[in-house]
């Protein structure tokens, strides 16, 4: 084991003897604990323990088979991945993110942790842990002397608990009249909001604004900016099983899945990300008096735009994804950007002082924080170190141009399969991973026949 590595060290354990202390005094209700870690999909697994055995995390005791890394959307092991049974199936080691023990969602008696799970043979470094790749991209921005800053915006809907499993949602607002920016949509809503809100404090997510937003019970979140890219991460994830329970509590279901209802807008998650210098100023600020964004944004803005395609898989990751991707559906579908342009995939809200910065508008709610802001970070670097110039901004009542998103999975996988780009951003080995789990989901779906090819084809051909 590489010493250096070894996060289990006596200093760590220490101040999560002393977290775990001062939780159990602050609320001593709590009898059990949900230790989760989120896959790939940004399903929570893990494990519930009694709140006895909470310290034992930072020790290197509590245990998982590693493969849980490599399961697909259903639960199953993908042998692909080489993480399950034709490697052993060997354990994983829980371990603990500190500042993230919190009450559960609706709950007097349980609390949970966020944590990761890492391999026991490589020093407790995890090439294959979506947090550990966002780190290692972080650390190529420190060793430059730049710090990203950012901000996520997650959008999801409402809908009924008596929405079928196989079928689709039942919204929670009925009739054909958006309610977006509507704050009566907010008051009808408003004991969840507070559920939301209340949890989001226990869990220190920094949430900012709330908003009604186009589709039938659909609404956005904004969190604060933030220099600390990894916990912004943990926030998000966090809060998608944090407002999952919240709904269940009040009666109804809550997804971001990114097109949950046809002829509806999907569910997006957009990123504002600035960059400072090593004495903290934006690096991305115009001066006052300039008409253009300056040459650090444009680099950023170019390098953006030259990885997209590379990491479409990463921005829409699953077969739905791609029925955001349409013409007149709220979510880009070129390779553009434009000054305070929505309908581009890199919008420019500032690009004069602090507050400068890009807005990357191309992911859906389903996609992994981690991954999509290790994907982003990289794009951004790449165009920083390689002095990209991006296209000509679209101006309002522009066109688009002819580079496109790409509507289809499977070559938006191909692209990421071939892609040296985002082997250098995640890591051979990840990719592979990744690759083998999305393939083997794709050929999973394509062996069902949906409902609707029987109804066109059965009696027609």
């Amino acid at each position: 084991m590489t010493k250096n590595l070894n996060r289990f060290t006596a200093e760590i354990a220490q101040k999560f003897k002393i977290e775990v202390a001062d939780f159990i005094k602050q609320y001593p209700k709590i009898e059990q604990i949900h230790i989760m870690f989120p896959d790939m999909n940004c399903i929570m697994r893990g494990k519930a323990i009694d709140i006895s055995a909470l310290e034992k995390i930072s020790t290197g005791s509590m245990k998982m088979p590693f493969s849980t890394h490599g399961l697909n959307v259903w639960g199953r092991d993908v042998e692909a991945t080489g993480l399950a049974l034709e490697n052993g199936d060997p354990d994983g080691v829980f371990w603990p993110i500190l500042g993230s023990l919190a009450p559960a969602p609706n709950s007097q008696t349980h609390g949970q942790i966020l944590t990761q799970l890492l391999p026991l043979k490589t020093g407790f470094e995890s090439p294959v842990d979506p947090r550990d790749i966002l780190a290692k991209i972080l650390s190529k921005f420190s060793e430059k002397g730049l710090k990203p800053v950012l901000a996520l915006e997650l959008e999801f809907y409402l809908m009924s608990d008596q929405t079928p499993a196989d079928g689709p949602p039942m919204p929670i607002s009925s009739g054909k009249v958006q309610r977006v920016n509507e704050i009566d949509a907010l008051v009808d809503q408003q004991g969840f909001l507070d559920d939301v809100l209340a949890g989001c404090r226990q869990q220190s997510i920094p949430i900012d604004t709330i908003i009604a937003e186009y589709g039938r019970g659909q609404f956005e979140m904004n969190m604060l900016h933030s220099d600390n890219v990894l916990q912004a991460a943990d926030h998000a994830m966090l809060f998608k099983h944090l407002v999952r329970h919240c709904a269940k509590k009040h009666g109804m279901r809550a997804t971001f899945m990114a097109k949950p209802l046809a002829g509806q807008p999907g569910n997006g998650l957009h990123v504002h990300i600035s960059v400072l210098d090593e004495v903290g100023n934006n690096i991305f600020a115009a001066n006052q008096g300039d008409d253009t964004a300056n040459d650090a944004l444009l680099n950023a803005i170019a390098g953006v735009l030259d990885s997209m395609p590379d990491f479409q898989a990463i921005f829409a990751p699953h077969a739905n994804s791609y029925r955001r991707f349409m013409v007149d559906s709220h979510a880009p579908t070129n390779l553009s950007w434009g000054y305070d342009h929505r309908g581009v995939a890199i919008r420019i809200p500032e690009f004069k002082g602090k507050n400068a910065r890009l807005e990357h508008r191309v992911s859906g709610a389903d996609a992994n924080p981690y991954l999509l802001l290790t994907a982003i970070l990289a794009g951004i670097l790449n165009g920083l170190v390689e002095n990209m110039q991006p296209p000509s901004a679209v101006v309002n009542g522009g066109m688009l141009g002819d580079d496109n998103l790409t509507n289809e999975w499977g070559a938006a996988l191909r692209n990421f399969k071939k892609s040296e780009v985002a082997k250098q951003a995640f890591g051979v080995n990840y990719h592979d991973i990744y690759v083998a789990c999305r393939h083997d989901e794709m050929n999973q779906l394509c062996a069902m026949i949906p409902d609707i090819e029987y109804l066109t084809y059965l009696h027609r051909l």
